[in-house]
């Protein structure tokens, strides 16, 4: 934890910790990405437990530009998924 507030993605206190808006940015893209990999793998018959545990794997593989060329190759827009992060 100390690590992730000395590079400013969160803020702690006595007894919580808190994302700043730069870790919110960051958990945003990392969410974006597993909803993407996770219905990318459902949509090619993987089962969706399969699909998630593989797509926690596959968000952190990619650089921003290899990931923006795949989404954009595939068609596929920003993540629709209703869950949020915050």
């Amino acid at each position: 934890m100390a690590a992730l507030e000395s590079t400013g993605y969160v803020e702690m206190g006595k007894r919580d910790v808190h994302l700043t808006e730069r870790g919110l940015e960051v958990a945003r893209q990392m969410w974006e990405r597993h909803c993407f990999f996770v219905g990318l793998l459902e949509d090619a018959g993987v089962t969706p437990e399969v699909a998630s545990q593989e797509g926690c794997h596959m968000e952190h593989c990619l650089s921003e530009e290899s990931f923006e060329k795949l989404r954009s190759m595939l068609g596929r827009g920003e993540a629709t998924d209703s869950t949020s992060v915050s």
